[in-house]
């Protein structure tokens, strides 16, 4: 069995289309450098996606999976709530996510999983 290695979906996976006025309002752009990570995970682990976004906004998600041919086993909604505890039951190892409230929570309560903070505009990645 692989180890699972999870991935955040809006500005993570996608690059968010922002209005005028600072609302975004699409995740249809492709975070491509993030893809090719993604894909490279999947050759050594079970890769899951794991977004804080409403069970009724999965279609979306679901879509740019099957778009994109992402090789992922699971895309689960947290509906609003923190990712960590989510992620500890999946026993996920590493994370990857915009976040830096969810990294730190990542952190506190599940030690086990290293969070990877992801800073779209750039995709650099750090560690917090």
């Amino acid at each position: 069995m692989k180890p699972v290695v999870t991935f955040d979906f809006d500005w993570t996976l996608t690059i968010p289309r922002v209005c005028d006025e600072g609302f975004w309002w699409s995740s249809s752009t492709p975070n491509k450098p993030m893809l090719r990570q993604l894909n490279n995970m999947s050759k050594s682990f079970d890769v899951k996606i794991v977004t804080s976004r409403h069970t009724c906004k999965l279609p979306e998600v679901l879509q740019f999976v099957e778009i994109h041919k992402l090789p992922v086993s699971d895309v689960i909604a947290t509906d609003g709530k923190d990712k960590a505890l989510t992620l500890k039951e999946l026993k996920s190892v590493i994370h990857f996510d915009d976040d830096e409230v969810e990294i730190r929570e990542i952190k506190n309560l599940h030690p086990n999983c290293s969070p990877i903070l992801i800073t779209p505009a750039t995709n650099e990645r750090s560690t917090l």
